[in-house]
């Protein structure tokens, strides 16, 4: 019988924090869809249904938003900055090179055909 350590599981993340990540995770969608029904509720006979669902809606996207920010900064210690400049990064990269190469390969089949 093989002992395994689950003090680390992934990396850097112990088992207790990628727990604790997912309820975090679920516990802010559950209150961002709560906050969302409350508003809608109550707001629902004074108010258009403009304000009503957009205020409701914005409500609930901060809510998801403070509660991923949360369990990705402070429970996985994410760094989320340098992961957007990343990806923008390697997003400019494959933009970048994928026209070049389109490009090349168009002149190359113009200059194949004539």
């Amino acid at each position: 019988m093989a002992i395994v350590d689950t003090d680390k599981l992934l990396g850097e993340v112990s088992l207790q924090n990628l727990l604790l990540f997912i309820f975090v995770v679920i516990l802010s969608v559950i209150l961002g869809n709560i906050l969302r029904l409350l508003i809608v509720r109550f707001l629902k006979d004074k108010s258009k249904p403009v304000f009503y669902k957009a205020l409701s809606r914005a409500a609930m996207y901060s809510i998801y938003f403070a509660g991923f920010y949360f369990a990705f900064q402070k429970i996985l210690n994410f760094n989320i900055p340098a992961c957007i400049f990343s990806c923008i990064g390697n997003f400019g990269d494959n933009l970048s090179f994928d026209h070049a190469a389109g490009f090349a390969e168009c002149i190359c089949r113009n200059c194949a055909i004539a």
